[in-house]
């Protein structure tokens, strides 16, 4: 794998052991500053996920449930002069900057402009998406070129009937479109942007996980599973039927828990 971090100043260091000092004493003043951070470029989507708090409340709209208490009315965008504002602040401490929460990225038709800032000081990147979207080879390269790190594709099936049972109103021929596309523009501009196809298990897509491990083989991406947060116990795969649990626990290279 390529991602790595791209630091070079001294300071950025001295926090990061600091900050670490500081976890391991239990602090109750913290004085270093993030080194990594979680930042969501929008938070909406247009899937419906129905264990995501964002699906949730576009499930709720699209019923018109008065019933259904929204996780949060008001959703926007992130603004560059925001984003600015932040990376100003913390930029020079920052090893990572993930660009995903609980809405969809690549909504944000500025992503490219986060990602370029971020590379420019030496901040690795790091974007989650559903990929379910129209994306013109202009909007690819223009992610890619920024610098971006890695992308993630949560991609829950290799068929559409599977697929949609979790990644509600997507479209997972369009997603894998992309994927090949985005591989493609990869090597052709010679880049070494990990492209990530994350299949989370579920009873109902469990034998699709070869299907999809061949397909990203095949264009050249890595192919990662993992657990999600089943709220329907029917939803638990085989090698978790045992569990009585609705938890998740995902793959090794998903540990943070921002999305």
């Amino acid at each position: 794998m390529s991602f790595a971090f791209t630091k070079t100043n001294r300071s950025a260091f001295s926090n990061f052991l600091a900050s670490k000092y500081e976890m391991f004493t239990g602090a109750e003043k913290v004085e270093t500053l993030p080194y990594y951070l979680c930042l969501d470029p929008s938070d909406t989507c247009q899937l419906r996920c129905p264990t995501c708090p964002t699906g949730i409340e576009n499930e709720s709209k699209r019923q018109k449930d008065a019933v259904t208490t929204l996780y949060r009315a008001d959703r926007k965008k992130l603004s560059i002069e925001l984003f600015d504002s932040v990376i100003d602040e913390l930029g020079d401490g920052l090893f990572l900057l993930m660009f995903y929460n609980y809405g969809e990225p690549l909504l944000n038709p500025r992503l490219h402009e986060f990602i370029g800032k971020a590379t420019a000081r030496e901040i690795a990147t790091e974007v989650h998406s559903n990929l379910s979207l129209p994306l013109s080879d202009e909007r690819i390269e223009q992610l890619l070129g920024a610098g971006l790190g890695r992308l993630t594709a949560s991609v829950d099936g290799f068929s559409q009937e599977a697929y949609e049972k979790h990644r509600v109103g997507g479209d997972v021929t369009l997603v894998h479109e992309n994927l090949t596309r985005l591989a493609k523009a990869r090597d052709r501009l010679g880049l070494d942007t990990e492209i990530l196809y994350k299949f989370l298990i579920f009873k109902h897509n469990e034998h699709e996980i070869e299907d999809a491990r061949r397909f990203a083989q095949d264009i050249g991406i890595i192919f990662i599973t993992g657990d999600a947060f089943i709220h329907d116990p029917s939803w638990l795969p085989s090698h978790r039927e045992q569990d009585g649990a609705v938890r998740g626990n995902y793959a090794a290279l998903e540990i943070r828990w921002c999305r």
